[in-house]
């Protein structure tokens, strides 16, 4: 698992950092702790800004960053905060962001799949902090995804050799074996 998978990754104020060592990054959503506490948040296509624009989906596609501002007084994990878990699972439900959206190569993708996830293991010792899942789950959320996954990249004109590359890539990241 990605190192600091969570809040410390998805805060609002490492972004410019991961931007610079991890690009190409096409957008970024920034997800306010009012918004997600009150319940009353926009779902993530009906918000302003890059994921607004969905007749240009293929630009946004697998290199969006979502940021989560609000939490840097608490000492949990993104996918440890019930508000938060609630939202992606809510979010999970009507767009399956993460997969189509999410840049494999930062740890936000991480932590809204682990938010996702009916059940985590979190343990920590000291300034350890180790992360379990089980992998059972990890594959049935990751298989309910992909009829949204393969909607988007159609609606973004995204060839299925291209998609299939992009979810291969997902998978690996998430540590799930794809068939050939």
């Amino acid at each position: 698992m990605p190192g600091g998978a969570g809040k410390s990754e998805m805060a609002i104020e490492n972004v410019p950092q991961l931007i610079e060592k991890n690009a190409p990054i096409s957008g970024m959503i920034i997800l306010h702790r009012e918004e997600i506490e009150t319940g009353d948040q926009p779902g993530l296509m009906e918000r302003p800004g890059p994921l607004a624009l969905a007749q240009d989906l293929s630009v946004i596609a697998g290199s969006t960053i979502l940021a989560v501002d609000g939490y840097a007084d608490s000492t949990r994990e993104i996918y440890e905060i019930p508000e938060v878990r609630e939202y992606f699972k809510v979010q999970n439900q009507q767009w399956s962001p993460w997969v189509f959206a999410g840049s494999v190569w930062t740890a936000d993708l991480f932590a809204i799949v682990l938010s996702c996830l009916p059940s985590v293991i979190i343990c920590r010792h000291r300034d350890e902090l180790t992360v379990r899942w089980d992998t059972k789950e990890m594959h049935a959320f990751f298989e309910s995804c992909l009829p949204a996954a393969a909607m988007l990249h159609s609606r973004a004109g995204i060839s299925n050799e291209e998609g299939y590359s992009m979810l291969k890539a997902t998978a690996g990241y998430l540590g799930l074996p794809i068939e050939e």
